[in-house]
């Protein structure tokens, strides 16, 4: 067993696993009736104040809906889904309501309907956080000199019921709700630390009142309502639809200091409506929910595999139009690999959604390219567009494997955007490392119509995959730091390795690969020792 030290060192490095897909879109109000708890609330006489900002159009555009809302930074972050091809981000807005920036939410949430739900923030820590599903939650960090947000890692929570509100508690830990059930503490390791039994409400959003040291939620009736430290309502509750053009449901909750508000601070909601908005309120007596208790990290097992990549160039010359198809041929090494997405060069960008098809022919493309019929459609991957010249991600809806000892075509069609490639040159058109080569390679504008399409052209991209060994572990060579979502071979990648070989996890991989997988001896430790001072990958 992990003592906790060394479970804080396991826990800053990869990405955890398993968001649930859930059935439900936009939240409506329900029914007259309907989960009656909430129908038993009474708004008091005490009354939200002077509307403070909004209400603002936070509904970008078309098949796209909102969710959650917090305050941090001196902007408003609204959780954002499109469903259909999917691509969820976290869009960023400034207090007068004018977007400025989207940002994607964790890999997993793209296989998911909705993705992110209601936020907290530890200003102090740079830190903004995220829950999902049946109990998942994800950590952003934030960089104060760009302003930009970046995933750090996510963790799942023993919860069995989907939670949609979040709130940092003073103690450092975080608080949810289950929608219609019980009230949940859990740590950063997704640990529960305290539950407490459904005190018949909804909830959407949740913020911590500092002044009163309380808790406010958001109830799907866009009542606001306060529980104290024991979860018991304190009979304080307000309407928080009034500044909505058309309130049909409620998103996030959040408590913040505003110097527009006459208090000085300020609630602010997100309303599912036509259009979807977010309004900021004065607060009766609530002070600042963005208390410094020290950063988060996620606790993430030891992984029984690490994702590999294969990467070609990136440094288009040329491109095909929207919709179209690059083919090549991957040769596959002694093992199975499962790939589970892709990065591709594409000139969409502003997070636009995109999907890629991944198409495979027996023995190589060339023949093919004009046969749809000799082609099978094992994958589509969400995309997200990040423009011209940068690793645009695709994830894989159900990751396809490719099996060991076998040759393939390939054929990726863009669907919603354009592939950017290079034209070939002689000398960068083949790549490999231990596990997959790749042979470049022909591009096309229409998939499968043309039977000498123009060649050689070189896709840019990355590949992505997953070696299975008959001992279950993993040899990575050239890829020791890839740890995290991204493999930026940061200090953070060099405590986990060094974490996992102390303790001697089995899975701590053959880096070296000469003294055998799950050795885990001192030349392992020094490989990876010497890919991180490289600054792999």
């Amino acid at each position: 067993m992990k003592t906790l030290e060394s479970r804080k060192m396991s826990a800053v490095v990869a990405l955890c696993a398993g968001a649930s897909v859930m059935a439900q879109v936009n939240d409506a109000a329900p029914d007259a009736g309907a989960f009656g708890p909430d129908r038993q609330i009474q708004v008091s006489p005490e009354s939200l104040g002077d509307s403070v900002a909004g209400p603002f159009n936070v509904e970008l555009g078309a098949n796209i809906d909102t969710y959650g809302v917090v305050h941090a930074f001196g902007h408003y972050w609204v959780t954002a889904s499109r469903r259909d091809p999917i691509a969820h981000a976290i869009w960023k807005f400034d207090e007068d309501g004018r977007f400025i920036k989207a940002f994607e939410q964790a890999p997993e949430t793209m296989q998911t309907s909705i993705g992110y739900r209601d936020g907290a923030a530890d200003e102090g820590a740079n830190q903004l956080y995220f829950v999902w599903g049946w109990g998942q939650f994800a950590i952003h960090e934030y960089d104060p000199s760009t302003g930009d947000l970046s995933l750090r890692c996510t963790q799942d929570v023993s919860i069995a019921w989907p939670v949609k509100s979040l709130a940092r508690t003073p103690r450092g830990t975080l608080i949810t709700k289950a929608h219609f059930g019980p009230i949940i503490e859990f740590d950063e390791y997704g640990n529960r630390i305290a539950m407490w039994t459904d005190p018949g409400f909804s909830a959407t959003g949740c913020a911590y009142d500092a002044a009163s040291d309380s808790y406010w939620w958001a109830t799907i009736t866009g009542v606001i309502v306060e529980t104290d430290t024991n979860m018991q309502l304190t009979g304080r509750s307000f309407d928080g639809t009034a500044s909505f053009t058309a309130f049909d449901g409620s998103g996030g909750l959040d408590i913040y200091a505003d110097a527009r508000s006459a208090s000085g601070d300020a609630f602010v909601m997100l309303g599912q409506g036509a259009p979807d908005e977010i309004a900021a309120y004065e607060a009766p007596a609530g002070a600042s929910a963005h208390h410094s208790t020290g950063p988060l990290s996620c606790l993430v097992p030891p992984p029984a595999f690490v994702p590999c990549y294969l990467d070609t160039v990136f440094g288009a010359n040329s491109s095909t139009s929207v919709g179209g198809v690059v083919y090549m041929d991957v040769e596959v090494g002694i093992d199975d690999l499962i790939i589970p997405g892709l990065e591709v060069n594409t000139s969409l960008d502003g997070l636009a959604p995109f999907q890629i098809e991944m198409w495979t022919r027996p023995g190589g493309y060339a023949g093919g390219e004009c046969n749809v019929s000799e082609w099978t459609l094992v994958a589509i991957g969400n995309g997200s567009g990040r423009g011209l010249n940068a690793h645009s991600r695709v994830i894989f809806q159900t990751p396809p494997t490719l099996n060991a000892g076998d040759t393939v075509g390939v054929a990726l069609v863009a669907v919603g955007a354009d592939h950017q490639f290079t034209i070939g040159n002689g000398s960068n058109e083949n790549y490999s490392d231990n596990f997959m080569s790749v042979r470049m390679g022909a591009a096309d504008d229409v998939p499968f119509s043309q039977c000498a399409p123009p060649s050689p052209s070189v896709w840019n991209g990355r590949f992505y995959y997953v070696r299975f060994t008959t001992l279950g572990c993993i040899g990575c060579p050239g890829c020791a730091c890839e740890f995290e979502p991204i493999p930026d071979c940061n200090i953070h990648d060099f405590l986990a390795f060094q974490n996992l070989f102390v303790t001697g996890n089995p899975c701590a991989i053959d880096l070296d690969i000469t003294t055998g997988i799950g050795v885990g001896d001192i030349f392992d430790f020094l490989a990876f020792q010497s890919d991180f001072v490289r600054g792999c990958p």
